[in-house]
């Protein structure tokens, strides 16, 4: 009983954390309140702006901002719904060991497709998608490959670099249902250099350019170096 409501509550936790990530963290500032030579940079034709860096106009929640960010990086946490039998665990990539496949994302059984879901996050980003992954391996001679389809959320790319080099994680994954999680010492010196000291020891405190929503930079006071393509 204890584990479950233990299990219950983390999991509602998660799910905070999860729509926190997806909802951008804080709320967009009045346009208005953003210098008119910002705003100019912005072309709505486009979806473009120039190179500028913006400074922030409200310290304390761009701080905040930061701040959350790199607190969700110490940490991960997806269920998983599909098909697939698939078990990992690891203590950093040199000891680790692994076997098994999730999906493919659109399997055909009994003439039916059945799709494997994902809902989580790695890091900061998080939302629902569809996944396939393999792999097979122990300590450095590994193998894992994932791929993922967008569903919702803020994750959109998938890929081996999802797992970090000194990440503390594991995964099971039978017939229908998984989970996996993991914590990340690196992360949390992180969070502790910028929390106390200013150190962005990750260099992960700007985010970067996403030509999807170049036009929240201006409404979010986002201050980064935003480069049209050429």
């Amino acid at each position: 009983m204890c584990i479950t409501t233990f299990a219950g509550r983390f999991f509602r936790i998660a799910l905070a954390a999860l729509f926190a990530v997806a909802c951008g963290c804080i709320t967009p500032r009045d346009p208005s309140t953003v210098p008119q030579q910002d705003r100019d940079l912005y072309d709505p034709e486009t979806d473009l702006v120039s190179k500028k860096v913006l400074e922030p106009e409200r310290p304390v929640l761009d701080f905040l901002r930061k701040r959350f960010m790199d607190l969700m990086d110490t940490f991960s946490f997806r269920v998983c719904a599909g098909p697939g039998i698939r078990g990992h665990a690891r203590i950093t990539q040199f000891v680790q060991a692994g076997v098994g496949k999730i999906g493919p994302a659109e399997g055909k059984t009994m003439g039916h497709t059945f799709p494997v879901y994902k809902l989580g996050f790695i890091k900061r980003e998080g939302g629902l998608w569809q996944e396939r992954s393999a792999e097979i391996g122990i300590s450095l001679f590994y193998y894992y490959q994932t791929e993922g389809k967008y569903m919702g959320g803020t994750k959109r790319q998938w890929g081996p670099e999802d797992r970090g080099l000194w990440d503390i994680g594991a995964a099971a994954h039978w017939l229908l249902i998984g989970a996996e999680a993991e914590i990340r010492p690196d992360e949390i010196i992180d969070f502790i250099g910028g929390l106390f000291f200013g150190i962005d020891f990750m260099e992960d405190d700007e985010l970067p350019p996403d030509p999807d929503i170049l036009q929240t930079v201006i409404l979010y006071g986002s201050h980064k170096d935003i480069i049209p393509p050429a």
